[in-house]
């Protein structure tokens, strides 16, 4: 009830805003001319902007400069026009009381009007300014425009917002009616887990009959969809009983379904985004790549009955696997357009759902408040805002890859863990290939603990796991062949696609590599994956007494590449004392934090082996699940053996993230409070939800495993 109101008040207050906020400077100009004058640019009323072809076409000059921006004012958002990159046209951010300016990157639109947000330095926003384009250029293509939306803030997140909104909530829905569906008993947690392994072969079913056929794919994802809302109309159900049902069940889920908004809120507003383009989240904290806009294309050209060679770029379809292009096309036809925003929502809720096994393997340790507090420094930790945000499937296989850990590593013998363990296995590597390194580690971990019995287990799951993953194979060979890229990448350093077979590939890189060259290798490898052990606290406590623009940049670049600096006052140093305090204690219900850390060090020492380039082993090549089981391993042991230290690091790692991530960004006096109190409110909503999922503690010394 306490989050539902949050978010009714979140809602009260951003339509407060959109009725109050002050006028945009960049929508008053002054120099230029009407955008009219160009012949070339299309007509647009939804911009209020000047530019520089006026008389003279392009051989135009002169000045084109905003109203004043007040002091503090960090981002600007701006529509541009024309060719701001050609020689002698720039836009600059310059002081009004110093006179210090800064040349401004910006893309070149062209014959279109394109939003952009730009970054205004230190120097400049700490006083008055304005954004200047000055057109000293009279050569072809020596023109520009600049202006600003007429779009309120209200209309923005009525088209920009909502379909982002309607797609998260639509999938969480369906996913609770899935786990309500489903047959079985078990724990509301233990049975969402079934209904993910059930959704994930649901989507990839959608994928299979959308490559056999447009119009069976559609009738497919339609029905898929709707089976689960029309199910409950046919059956007789005690509706009380199903609401309590659905209430713990929804509990379960409500992280997910609030820190997708979280993300969402801190990612994208003012939500000025018509989906036509992966740029804005991509350049949200750092400038990544295409990646994240890869299964869209994949999804928009099943959906539309084709097949393009190669896919995008370089890229073939058969590059990437082809778990979230199912739960894409699966949810497409009944969200609201555009289709990049449901994209972009339905996918940031997908990678959100790490949450759910992450709180059941925390239940085995610690007890509800513990829980809660380590679930919310994981929720909020680089990896996760960027990852959920950022939209590759990463965190998707890293989900099921979790699910797989729990089948090997049950607390309770009881069931056969083998055959969801292979689905949830064939699942992560069809949600991304780098769950490779994590399945091995851990597969070979279990051998190593159980043996005997291990074998027997593992020799029944691989089946399930290669029945599943078969069609995907048949895709890569008989439909876009060859669909190894990826493999002879991380394995033979080969980037570039070509048509020798993996074992060619593997063969000829090490036919030329030197023992000695190759153990240079591993310990650069080794050297990326413990940088940061002590540049990362001292790096996140400059941020914390400091907080300027330069030094949280760098905080996100590193927690990007490196996986012991992206823990930052969580250091893997921590582990010593912890581990030497946990071999004293005698209590059986500790084993899951041995085990977990054991999967996560067998998971990172399969990958250091294996990635052929040294140095190759940053975080956003690897398995993200072994990067969230070793940082939950190392906050269990602090919370059981170093109680204090386990608060403080929490502390530190929250306000972190919220200085780093979510209040990094100044906007309008009008737009500021909106965007501080809602983000605020999410956050603190999150983590009263995850208190709510918390599981009632860990297990006595009597239920603990033998």
């Amino acid at each position: 009830m306490r989050v539902l109101l949050a978010l009714l008040l979140m809602a009260s207050l951003a339509l407060l805003s959109a009725c109050t906020s002050q006028q945009d400077p960049a929508a008053v100009q002054s120099g230029g001319c009407a955008p009219f004058h160009s012949q070339y640019l299309p007509p647009d009323e939804r911009v209020s902007a000047r530019i520089t072809y006026c008389d003279s076409g392009d051989g135009w000059t002169g000045v084109v400069e905003t109203a004043p921006y007040p002091p503090g004012t960090r981002r600007v958002d701006l529509m541009l026009a024309g060719y701001p990159g050609t020689p002698g046209v720039t836009l600059r951010a310059v002081s009004l009381d110093t006179g210090v300016g800064a040349e401004l990157k910006t893309p070149q639109p062209g014959e279109r009007w394109q939003r952009v947000i730009v970054d205004v330095p230190p120097a400049v926003h700490s006083s008055v300014f304005a954004i200047r384009l000055e057109d000293a250029s009279s050569q072809p293509f020596g023109w520009a425009g600049i202006g600003a939306s007429r779009q309120s803030l209200g209309q923005a997140l009525v088209s920009g917002a909502l379909p982002m909104l309607a797609a998260v909530v639509l999938a969480n829905t369906w996913l609770l009616l899935v786990a309500m569906l489903l047959p079985g008993a078990g724990t509301p947690q233990q049975r969402v887990l079934n209904a993910l392994l059930a959704a994930g072969c649901v989507w990839l079913l959608v994928f299979n009959l959308f490559v056999l056929s447009q119009p069976v794919g559609k009738v497919g994802a339609a029905f898929t969809v709707l089976l689960p809302f029309l199910m409950p109309l046919l059956r007789r159900h005690d509706f009380r009983a199903a609401g309590a049902d659905a209430l713990a069940l929804q509990r379960c889920l409500l992280p997910a379904l609030l820190l997708s908004c979280l993300v969402l809120w801190i990612g994208l507003f003012p939500f000025r985004s018509d989906g036509g383009s992966w740029n804005e989240a991509a350049s949200r904290w750092r400038d990544l790549p295409m990646d994240s806009w890869l299964p869209y294309v994949f999804g928009e050209m099943l959906a539309k009955g084709r097949l393009d060679v190669p896919m995008i770029g370089d890229w073939l379809s058969s590059d990437r696997p082809p778990l979230q292009v199912g739960l894409y096309l699966q949810m497409r036809g009944l969200l609201p357009g555009p289709h990049g925003l449901a994209y972009q929502g339905v996918s940031t809720w997908a990678q959100a759902l790490v949450l759910v096994p992450l709180g059941v393997l925390a239940g085995r340790v610690v007890d509800r408040p513990a829980q809660a507090i380590t679930l919310f420094v994981l929720a909020l930790s680089p990896l996760m805002l960027l990852n959920t945000l950022f939209v590759w499937p990463k965190l998707i296989a890293a989900t099921f890859c979790l699910i797989y850990y729990q089948c090997l590593f049950p607390l309770h013998g009881r069931g056969r863990p083998w055959i969801k363990a292979g689905i949830a296995a064939s699942l992560a590597l069809l949600a991304h290939g780098g769950a490779l390194f994590f399945l091995v580690g851990v597969t070979a971990l279990h051998l190593a603990w159980y043996r005997r019995n291990s074998l027997a287990l593992i020799v029944r799951t691989a089946p399930v796991a290669a029945l599943l993953y078969l069609p995907w194979i048949a895709y890569q060979r008989l439909v876009d062949p060859p669909g190894d890229r990826l493999i002879k990448w991380h394995f033979a350093g080969r980037i570039q696609a070509d048509q020798d077979t993996v074992l060619q590939a593997i063969s000829s890189a090490y036919a030329g590599l030197t023992p000695g060259e190759w153990i240079s290798g591993r310990a650069h490898s080794l050297s990326n994956i413990v940088k940061g052990m002590f540049s990362g606290p001292a790096d996140a406590f400059a941020v914390l007494i400091g907080r300027d623009i330069d030094s949280m940049s760098h905080v996100v670049n590193q927690s990007f590449f490196h996986l012991a600096y992206s823990m930052w006052f969580a250091s893997p140093l921590l582990l010593v004392p912890c581990i030497a305090l946990l071999r004293r204690q005698a209590d059986p219900a500790l084993r899951p934090i041995a085990q977990a850390l054991a999967a996560a060090a067998a998971s990172l020492l399969f990958w250091l082996l294996v990635m052929f380039e040294g140095g190759s082993t940053l975080i956003h090549q690897g398995a993200y699940a072994a990067v969230l089981l070793l940082q939950m391993g190392i906050l269990l042991a602090m919370r059981r053996t170093l109680p204090w230290v386990f608060h403080a690091v929490s502390i530190g790692n929250v306000a972190v993230a919220i200085a780093v991530y979510m209040l990094d960004r100044q906007f309008l006096p009008g737009k500021q409070a909106t965007y501080v109190v809602v983000t605020l409110l999410l956050t603190g909503g999150l983590f009263s939800a995850l208190r709510c999922a918390a599981l009632q503690g860990p297990p006595s010394a009597a239920e603990a495993p033998k």
